[in-house]
């Protein structure tokens, strides 16, 4: 990997964690690995619906 990659990698890596952890939550535990409806408006609601399922449960076990 060239010098210019590992320093892109190293700068997006904090921000790609949160992200890739969050969306593999939600694969393992809600099921978001497979569509269950068919259409892209069905499936982007679907996906709305369990990101704010998502949120609201995080919510509700931060420490304030």
């Amino acid at each position: 990997m060239s010098h210019w990659h590992k320093l892109r990698n190293k700068a997006i890596s904090k921000r790609r964690f949160v992200l890739e952890r969050t969306f593999g939550t939600l694969k393992r535990t809600d099921g978001l690995a497979s569509a269950r409806y068919i259409g892209l408006e069905k499936v982007a609601s679907e996906v709305n619906l369990k990101a704010i399922a998502y949120n609201l449960t995080r919510a509700a076990f931060t420490k304030r």
